[in-house]
């Protein structure tokens, strides 16, 4: 083993190793950071890596083999798992391989915990990635509310106190004293301007120059208000949304019946015992209603991928590994189904591990330091998902060719028969009125 025969060299720290060394690397797969190929000889527990993986992580190691003058050999985990602590204190995964020595270095790459560098020394942090949920896109529809929607709410609140300018207006100017019989029709005024406003063909009599200039500007403003809102209904009705409803642990707390899914040894995973930030708490507030569920297989497993299609689920990943998932499905169904959502949590580093303590660690940090500052790792990671942008950058609505229905205008419905509604409700007060006097 490596780690014996590194403490027996007299200088520190060394620029390579001038008769070569063997060393033991710990990997599993995590596209598009590592992935693994079948190999040659059908072995899968010691091979030789070059030939059974590939990605940034494999150009990484192997440049650190060339220019440290080492060749390595590639050893999974069992459980093949990043590692998490077990009550005894002892690790899994490849964390627990380097911390019994039983490897040199894991590739990871590793986000950084407290409870880790206890048991491990990690590289400098070649990527930062967040967390973000995954999920499946909904159904495209037309929004039965867009109405409401042509025109800002600021725009909405102007028009309204335009409104009542003018009637300030109008009724002010009204009260000349030929103008008597027209002092206190305030009501009525208004009436007919919420009436100009509604495009409906009013009869106003007895109108002075100075009040015809007043109502003249607001037919002006109203008319123009007006062609721009039914030019801008149109394009909306004939546009298809494709709805994205969670976007936080807040919205899956909101939507009875959905689970959140999650690895179960993930810094994410550590964070919910003692972490203390807004969404490890939402997290918390899953787990106790039983709909945070932790998934110990692979992340490409079918099943699970059914699941988020039914909608019935979202996950947990990096927002990396999410544009991974997005651009396969797409590379093997021609379309979109999956998104990722717009808001992120929990940072982490991208590190690998070696032996605490070991030499070894002070050898690599500057040339990770120097690919890092090259911009290679980014390169890689992009020359990894020619399929990501297609998805990335689809656009959440679609033209509509088809004839609209009464699904799609049921807002406008609803608004129609909640004014008949009323009206008659209004009409039935009056009638009992009536009768009383």
């Amino acid at each position: 083993m490596f780690h014996g025969f590194l403490r027996t060299l007299d200088f520190h720290p060394f620029i390579r190793f001038p008769n070569g060394a063997s060393l033991v690397v710990a990997a599993a797969a995590w596209p598009p950071h590592v992935l693994f190929e079948p190999p040659p000889d059908g072995k899968a527990e010691r091979r030789s890596c070059t030939s059974v993986i590939k990605g940034p992580m494999a150009n990484m190691i192997n440049i650190l083999a060339e220019t440290l003058n080492f060749t390595y050999m590639l050893v999974q985990p069992l459980d093949k798992a990043w590692g998490s602590r077990l009550p005894n204190g002892s690790w899994t995964g490849m964390v627990g391989m380097v911390s019994r020595q039983e490897a040199d270095l894991a590739l990871g790459p590793f986000g950084q915990t407290e409870s880790r560098t206890q048991a491990v020394d990690f590289t400098p942090s070649f990527f930062f990635d967040h967390r973000c949920l995954m999920g499946s896109k909904s159904v495209p529809e037309i929004d039965a509310w867009s109405f409401l929607y042509v025109l800002a709410p600021t725009l909405w609140a102007g028009l309204v106190g335009a409104c009542l300018v003018v009637w300030t207006a109008t009724m002010l100017l009204s009260l000349a004293p030929q103008r008597d019989s027209h002092r206190w029709r305030s009501g009525q005024t208004l009436f007919r301007l919420v009436q100009i406003i509604m495009n409906q063909d009013i009869a106003w009599e007895s109108l002075g120059w100075h009040e015809r200039g007043v109502l003249g500007g607001w037919v002006v403003v109203v008319a123009v208000i007006g062609w721009a809102y039914g030019s801008h209904l149109t394009s909306l009705l004939a546009v298809q949304h494709t709805p994205t409803p969670i976007q936080s642990f807040q919205d899956a707390l909101h939507q009875p019946g959905l689970n959140v899914i999650m690895r179960p040894d993930t810094i994410l995973a550590e964070a919910i015992i003692g972490g203390t930030s807004k969404e490890v708490q939402d997290l918390r507030l899953l787990q106790a209603v039983g709909r945070l569920r932790q998934w110990g297989g692979s992340l490409f497993d079918e099943d699970l991928h059914d699941q988020l299609k039914e909608g019935n689920s979202v996950l947990v990943t990096t927002s990396l590994f999410a544009d991974e998932l997005i651009a396969l499905d797409f590379k093997s169904t021609g379309i979109c189904n999956f998104y990722k959502s717009n808001w992120f949590f929990i940072a982490s580093s991208h590190c690998m591990i070696g032996q605490k303590g070991s030499t070894l660690m002070s050898a690599i940090t500057p040339r990770i330091t120097a690919m890092v500052e090259a911009g290679l790792y980014h390169h890689w990671l992009a020359a990894q998902l020619p399929q990501y942008g297609q998805c990335h950058s689809a656009h959440s609505t679609t033209a509509v060719m088809s004839s609209l229905s009464l699904h799609n205008l049921w807002g406008m419905v609803a608004v129609l028969s909640s004014g008949l509604t009323l009206a008659a409700v209004v009409f039935c007060i009056e009638v009992l009125v009536a009768k009383a006097r």
